[in-house]
């Protein structure tokens, strides 16, 4: 069983970069089935962490608005059709998750499993909608990346504001970017 699930995580894996690759939809299938809706509305969870940057005025604020505009494009208006906005999204979203989870990891006062569950929820949904792909499940798919997304913006808003705590003192870290 242990072999099984070992397989199916590195087939979904590997199905997962290439599809990271291509401007190809890989929810082609769910054509008939209309646009996720609730993926649609979801994409805006990626405007707490600009809002929570706008007020403390971060450099990188406007990442979270071409996050927003892409998972917007590629996981609802052109989720089922072939689009340039399906590579943009798979480019940004892991770069800005990845940023979220350096600067949760190095500059905040988060708990060692604070920061284990700030990244593991939302990368278990994620893998989870994965799966749902792969069986062509919609609506577990639009649970699954719904969630992905409301926990990505919350995260990375939770870390920007663990940051902002005036009882770290972060040196030369707290002038970067993020």
């Amino acid at each position: 069983m242990a072999h099984h699930n070992k397989l199916v995580t590195s087939r979904l894996l590997l199905r997962a970069v290439r599809l990271k690759l291509s401007s190809k939809s890989n929810m082609a299938w769910s054509k008939h089935l209309g646009r996720p809706l609730l993926v649609g509305v979801s994409c805006f969870a990626f405007l707490m962490p600009f809002v929570a940057s706008l007020l403390m005025q971060r450099r990188a604020r406007y990442i979270w608005v071409i996050q927003t505009l892409l998972a917007f494009m590629s996981d609802y208006v052109t989720s089922a059709d072939p689009s340039f906005w399906h590579l943009a999204d798979n480019a940004a979203a892991p770069a800005n998750f990845l940023g979220f989870a350096w600067l949760a990891f190095a500059r905040s006062d988060l708990s060692a499993p604070h920061y284990c569950a700030l990244l593991s929820a939302p990368l278990f949904f994620y893998r989870r909608s994965l799966q749902a792909i792969s069986q062509q499940n919609f609506s577990n798919y639009q649970i699954n990346h719904t969630l992905w997304h409301l926990l990505c913006g919350v995260n990375a808003t939770v870390a920007l504001l663990s940051v902002a705590s005036p009882d770290a003192d972060y040196g030369r870290l707290r002038h970067s970017y993020f």
